[in-house]
């Protein structure tokens, strides 16, 4: 649906709230789609088992990087084209930039767009007019054009990621939750979503699987349990190599706003198993 245009007496006041609900307002969409592989590519028929680009944002500390990226992927999601030419004094007011309009602002917007293109192959840049014009690539950082997921194949199944993020605002809190977040919170909400289910996350374990550091893992788990954002079930299982015989497994589980439920390839093994599910669900009723 298109917003009505608003006309006022006096040139408004516009805050990083208000840039970035228009900017989730034009997609059309209560969720951006991201590609799994730009947390972890993991291909089980393949062998291939690999941090994506996000893990060189967290351990280069760039989390502007990373929630630029998240706003351009929230406004290209409800468009026909991958690319976007916005003034970068829009993209410093909706980073929440106190000053956007200075040279400052500009300069550190410009930055964070060069790194996605050099760093991580994430974006192409060009001009027009003034402006820069973004353009997307695969967000594996291939270097591949971007195209809308589809969940297709293991290298283009997706998760979505809820526009809560920029609209709603954790319990006590007064600005939303990508401005609360630090980058070990945003980088381990981004990898809880990469699983469909509640899934262990332990921080050597995970560290490897996503290419972050132990304590990235550890304070990004315990920054979202304290906002409400996750839960943690504890459980044991055996283990050999305990000298107690057990192990201590703790489940996360995303909790409201980020409890959708991630999206599955579809593969012919997904459309098997589900098809070999749905069977076996009938097969019970009849009995």
């Amino acid at each position: 649906m298109v917003e009505p245009i608003q006309y006022f007496d006096e040139p408004p006041v516009v805050t990083a709230d208000d840039t970035v609900a228009k900017l989730c307002a034009t997609s059309n969409r209560s969720a951006f789609p991201c590609r799994r592989p730009f947390v972890r590519l993991y291909d089980y028929d393949s062998g291939i088992d690999q941090p994506g680009p996000m893990a060189k944002m967290v351990r280069a500390g760039d989390r502007t990087g990373l929630v630029l990226y998240s706003l351009l992927l929230t406004k290209v999601s409800g468009g026909e084209a991958p690319s976007v030419a916005l003034p970068s004094q829009t993209w410093a007011r909706a980073l929440g930039m106190d000053l956007p309009d200075t040279a400052t602002a500009r300069s550190t917007v410009s930055k964070a767009l060069g790194r996605l293109r050099d760093n991580y192959r994430l974006i192409d840049k060009s001009r027009r007019g003034r402006w820069a014009e973004i353009t997307l690539l695969n967000e594996s950082g291939d270097g591949t054009p971007y195209t809308r997921p589809k969940g297709e194949s293991a290298t283009d199944t997706f998760f979505n990621i809820p526009h809560a993020l920029w609209l709603e605002q954790p319990v006590g809190h007064h600005e939303p939750w990508y401005r609360v977040l630090t980058l070990p919170g945003l980088a381990v909400l981004f990898m809880l979503h990469w699983y469909k289910e509640p899934w262990e996350l332990p921080q050597v374990e995970g560290s490897q699987r996503f290419g972050t550091s132990p304590d990235t893992i550890g304070r990004g788990l315990k920054e979202l349990r304290e906002l409400g954002a996750i839960s943690g079930h504890t459980s044991y299982r055996e283990e050999l190599r305990s000298p107690t015989g057990w192990a201590e497994v703790i489940r996360y589980e995303r909790l409201s706003p980020f409890d959708q439920v991630t999206t599955e390839a579809k593969t012919p093994a997904t459309r098997k198993a589900k098809s070999a599910k749905r069977s076996g669900k009938a097969s019970r009723e009849v009995r």
